[in-house]
């Protein structure tokens, strides 16, 4: 009996130590092993794609342009981490350098530059800022801050947001619709330290996310963590959209799910009506000082309608109190 409790020892540690790290680099390529820095992955879609529950995937410092999506990443049993090996040194991007531009002849403050598809946004990088679209070059030359596509020359016009002769660093152009890193219905993952931009939807998707199109987008996430996460210049910054017990740090916010409760709509067109603007609703996040609900609205399928909890509403300046009930 003691040979074998013996032999049962090394079985079980090495059962222990079946996760495993994998490394993406700049420098990698998609055909290496990704098991070692030296022979990091070239993309973080494919070190994603490595994972299983338990593992870790270490992200080298450095530009990687590329959307990333995994479903069904981690379980119930073990921490599932991505990260950047130092925080901050990683930047996913869905955005692009604007092209060469110059002045347009006879206007003051409209400059154009060649550009084959209609981007998704133009972006000033300095003032960290979007220019607003418009439907017309003279309008440019009028207002500051704005852009207009002209699809039969593929000519983009704009006007800077201080009307100033612009320099060639100082815009850049979306061109993903869709969000930067998406991980549905992903279990006790962590993603820390990366940083999103240029991330902004096309159109809206025909689902109940509509909303939801950024940087960071978990969905329907189970007691996963965000740390440490920068994004800047996207349609939405970092989304946790459903799930339970998540908790993103940077935004000092706890996700609850308390609910259903009964909470008047602020969009509600029952004018005095007060229990007619009565709408069932989740929160979602909460901190001292904000709240997100998920309100109760009709949602189509096909030609008939269902409920879903699909309607977001934040509010700030809000204030929490604690209520206490004797059931005796």
């Amino acid at each position: 009996m003691l040979r074998f409790a013996l032999l049962l020892l090394p079985i079980m540690l090495t059962a222990s130590a079946f996760a495993a790290e994998y490394f993406v680099s700049p420098l990698g390529n998609d055909a290496s092993p990704g098991s070692t820095q030296a022979e990091a992955f070239r993309t973080i879609q494919r070190g994603v794609d490595a994972l299983a529950a338990g593992d870790t995937l270490t992200i080298c410092p450095g530009e990687y342009f590329e959307h990333v999506w995994r479903k069904d990443l981690g379980d119930s049993e073990k921490d599932t981490v991505i990260r950047a090996a130092l925080p901050g040194t990683v930047l996913l991007r869905g955005d692009v350098p604007m092209p060469e531009f110059k002045k347009v002849e006879g206007f003051r403050f409209v400059f154009a530059a060649q550009v084959e598809k209609k981007p998704v946004a133009v972006m000033e990088v300095d003032t960290l800022s979007n220019l607003a679209e418009r439907f017309g070059r003279t309008e440019i030359e009028f207002q500051p801050g704005i852009w207009f596509y002209d699809g039969k020359t593929r000519t983009l016009n704009f006007s800077s947001s201080d009307l100033e002769v612009p320099t060639p660093d100082r815009f850049r152009l979306s061109g993903t619709p869709d969000s930067g890193f998406i991980l549905e219905n992903p279990q006790r993952v962590t993603v820390e330290g990366l940083a999103f931009t240029g991330f902004y939807p096309a159109e809206k998707k025909k689902w109940p996310y509509t909303n939801y199109v950024g940087g960071l987008m978990l969905i329907e996430p189970i007691s996963c963590v965000v740390r440490e996460c920068t994004p800047f210049l996207n349609g939405q910054g970092i989304c946790l959209v459903g799930g339970q017990g998540n908790i993103a740090h940077d935004r000092e916010d706890w996700q609850v799910d308390t609910g259903p409760l009964v909470i008047p709509s602020p969009l509600s067109r029952n004018g005095d009506d007060r229990i007619a603007r009565l709408r069932l609703a989740y929160v979602l996040f909460n901190r001292w000082d904000y709240v997100e609900f998920a309100m109760q609205s009709a949602f189509p399928i096909g030609e008939e309608k269902t409920s879903h909890y699909s309607e977001i509403i934040a509010l700030n300046n809000v204030k929490h109190e604690l209520f206490c009930t004797d059931c005796d």
